[in-house]
């Protein structure tokens, strides 16, 4: 028998080629939703066989994976993807709302989480007073004039501030691509800090990918835990103990000892700390931008 798509000879369920399974589309309704259901049952197995170790044992699925043991597994950008949409899903649904200020060219973003100052745009407009000379007083007609001194940035921060709803959207939907691009970012600094232990590049950025994915996993349950009655015990639990999992996630991929693990995660912490405050400045921005 030979495989419909391909032609190759195939002996078996599955073509060895292109890897296509023998069937035949003209079947009665109830075998097609058995076939659709069995398909979405085996995707949710591998779904939840990958979540639980990954939440409860840290480095352990990466781990399995650097070993070739693969195949229980979602693979780890499918799942990144899976728990970054539902991470910006909860956090438009249930994370509050962002309202940013301009006041004397500083932009400041509240919501209930807190506040972010982003400081002082530069070149901001002289006071009519502050340009007068010897020669005289300065003169009223300027006074309201678009000051050419004032930077790209500072109009960008006035834009959004005038319309801050329209900028809280739109720095919600750049916003999942700027932390998707922090994920080979944190791979190359893992190959820099771990290169000793693994020299390619790719088994990095499937630590770096299984990482991002258990961080977003667990600040999707604080969003959906501030929403119980009382105290976020829970909620300011696991984010005190995020680190924590982090430190023995890497201790186990890369089998190094405490003092040398202890060491790189603090760097590898500042160095994306810097990156992720990056990302969320140009996030800003670009947001800043579309509205112009």
């Amino acid at each position: 028998m030979h495989c419909a798509n391909c032609g190759s000879v195939q002996a078996g369920t599955f073509c060895s080629s292109c890897g296509q399974k023998r069937g035949n589309i003209r079947l009665p309704l109830s075998e097609f939703i058995a076939d659709g259901l069995s398909t979405l049952t085996s995707l949710d197995n591998r779904v939840w066989r990958t979540l639980v170790p990954l939440m409860t044992k840290p480095g352990f699925v990466t781990a399995d994976t650097l070993a070739g043991r693969r195949a229980r597994y979602v693979p780890p950008l499918r799942m990144y993807l899976i728990v970054s949409f539902v991470f910006f899903v909860v956090l438009q649904t249930f994370g509050g709302v962002i309202v940013f200020t301009e006041n004397d060219g500083e932009l400041t973003a509240r919501s209930d989480k807190g506040i972010i100052n982003f400081g002082a745009s530069a070149n901001q407009p002289v006071a009519a007073s502050e340009t007068a000379t010897a020669s005289g007083p300065a003169l009223d007609d300027n006074a309201n004039a678009p000051n050419p001194e004032q930077s790209r940035l500072g109009r960008i921060f006035e834009e959004i501030a005038t319309n801050p709803e329209q900028a809280a959207e739109a720095l919600l939907a750049r916003l999942p691509w700027a932390i998707f691009l922090l994920v080979p970012i944190a791979a190359i600094w893992l190959r820099i800090l771990f290169g000793k232990h693994e020299k390619f590049y790719v088994p990095h950025l499937v630590a770096s990918t299984h990482l991002h994915t258990a961080v977003l996993l667990f600040l999707t349950i604080t969003q959906l835990t501030e929403l119980l009655p009382g105290p976020d015990v829970l909620g300011a639990l696991i984010s005190l103990g995020i680190p924590v999992y982090l430190l023995l996630s890497f201790k186990r991929i890369y089998q190094t000892g405490w003092f040398s693990t202890v060491w790189r995660v603090v760097i590898l912490g500042f160095v994306h700390s810097v990156a992720l405050i990056g990302a969320l400045l140009t996030s800003i921005v670009l947001a800043g931008l579309a509205l112009a």
